[in-house]
């Protein structure tokens, strides 16, 4: 599937989540977002659940990216429509707004090693992360 990704068997539904006011995303709630990729069926609720492999989200907007009403945030990805809806409604409440730019966070904040935790390599490392 790496190598051949056209291969990979395609969710029947798929959903484009829209932005439904303008501005900047200050914040996403990574934890409620991951709930709703569950309850599209990327993950288990409970034990005997069974987990889509067709299932998930693609996030095309992260904290902050500026969005015009309409501009797709994210796509969502399913075997089953019943299930976009409160998976859409918990998307929304996983995000914040602000009318200015926020800013920016740090990527890391120490390193921790065998050694202790180190503050000295981290420009080095936050660079590295940056490119990609």
């Amino acid at each position: 599937v790496l190598d051949n990704p056209e291969e990979f068997t395609k969710a029947d539904v798929y959903y484009e989540v829209k932005a439904d006011r303008d501005g900047y995303i200050s914040s996403m709630d990574t934890e409620a977002i991951g709930i709703a990729s569950t309850m599209l069926g990327a993950g288990r609720e409970t034990l005997d659940s069974v987990i889509d492999p067709k299932a998930g989200i693609t996030i095309c907007k992260k904290t902050g990216d500026k969005v015009e009403i309409g501009d797709v945030l994210a796509i969502f990805y399913t075997s089953r429509e019943e299930l976009v809806p409160p998976a859409v409604e918990r998307y929304y409440k996983a995000l914040s707004y602000s009318r200015q730019k926020p800013e920016k966070s740090k990527l890391v904040y120490a390193i921790v090693d065998k050694n202790g935790v180190s503050n000295g390599a981290i420009a080095w490392v936050s660079d590295q992360f940056c490119r990609y």
